[in-house]
């Protein structure tokens, strides 16, 4: 493909000179590093409504070695397994639905009417349909 792109010499396209994907923005959130490069190649800021000032640190660090010692604890005391076992169980669900990826989850509905279901496979959430004796089941995509 280098070859290639070097035997067309100039005959290319022009490459674009813009530094974003359109020539106005307004009230976009950018990334420090990012907007430095912007600031260092020419972009010119004419409002800025707000700073969000990171901090690096561990958030939940305190949190995650509790959990772990509760684990240690109840390895080392067999007496502690039940607590092990439910701070387990809190450490795996702290989690939870922030890091859940929704796109798969479906809602499974029952319908028997026909103008019900006609509805539902017109809706864009519609995923698939199975027809049972009386009625559907229906499978659709969470929002």
């Amino acid at each position: 493909m280098y070859e290639y792109n070097q035997s067309r010499g100039n005959q290319g396209a022009k490459p674009a000179r813009k530094l974003i994907g359109s020539y106005f923005g307004e009230k976009t959130l950018i990334y420090a590093p990012l907007l430095k490069w912007y600031l260092d190649h020419g972009m010119e800021i004419t409002k800025t409504y707000s700073f969000i000032k990171a901090s690096s640190h561990k958030a939940f660090a305190p949190f995650m070695e509790a959990v772990s010692n509760a684990r240690r604890e109840g390895d080392v005391d067999k007496s502690k397994a039940m607590i092990a076992e439910m701070m387990k169980f809190v450490g795996n669900s702290a989690f939870g639905r922030s890091g859940m990826d929704i796109s798969k989850n479906k809602e499974i509905k029952y319908e028997s009417d026909d103008k019900k279901i006609e509805a539902k496979i017109e809706h864009f959430t519609f995923h698939g349909l199975e027809e049972l004796n009386d009625a559907c089941e229906i499978n659709m995509k969470k929002r």
